[in-house]
């Protein structure tokens, strides 16, 4: 089900978790895998040649911040096109807001000269299907500067709606949102 009626498009754009991505403009890349040792499980996280293990008594998924797939509203993907990282797009947790559960906040950014081409909007697409279809999603929603009207129009278009103004880390946001229900009627 999509949002838009067709989450495919000409443009051949997918997402791909961000670690994967093969791009030498974005160096965010990680390497990670959850192993065992002595039947507890360890967080191993790799960049840059840099490599930590965390031992967690405590479950990865509540303890990985987004390194080992999506962990309490945390998932960074990369925007690939023709095998080219072209920008992010990924969900977080706000700082010093929860969020209730089935609630994801979504962020994307895409390099300059890739905006405009409906990059953003079929990656806006694609995540907000997946998060309704495979992550529970009762309602996803992302911020934007108010002024950041062609974004706006992105949200717009998948069929997001206005929901008000939040003041968080020192600034204001023009927010939109979508629920699970407004995202099943837009696909029947």
């Amino acid at each position: 089900m999509s949002a838009t009626g067709n989450a495919q498009t000409e443009k051949a754009q997918y997402l791909k978790r961000w670690n994967d991505a093969n791009d030498e403009g974005l160096r965010f890349q990680n390497l990670e895998y959850i192993g065992n040792f002595k039947g507890m499980p360890v967080l191993v996280a790799q960049k840059a040649g840099v490599t930590i293990a965390l031992l967690c008594s405590h479950p990865i998924k509540t303890a990985s911040v987004g390194y080992a797939g999506i962990s309490d509203g945390w998932l960074d993907l990369a925007v690939d096109v023709g095998g080219k990282s072209v920008g992010r797009i990924q969900t977080f947790v706000p700082p010093d807001r929860p969020l209730a559960p089935g609630t994801f906040d979504l962020g994307i950014g895409l390099q300059r000269d890739m905006r405009g081409q409906g990059y953003g909007r079929e990656a806006v697409t694609l995540l907000t299907d997946w998060l309704f279809e495979h992550a529970g999603a009762q309602l996803v929603e992302a911020g934007t500067d108010p002024a950041n009207h062609a974004m706006r129009a992105v949200f717009r278009h998948v069929g997001w709606q206005e929901d008000g103004t939040l003041t968080e880390v020192g600034r204001d946001w023009l927010m939109y949102r979508i629920t699970r229900q407004q995202w099943q009627a837009a696909g029947a």
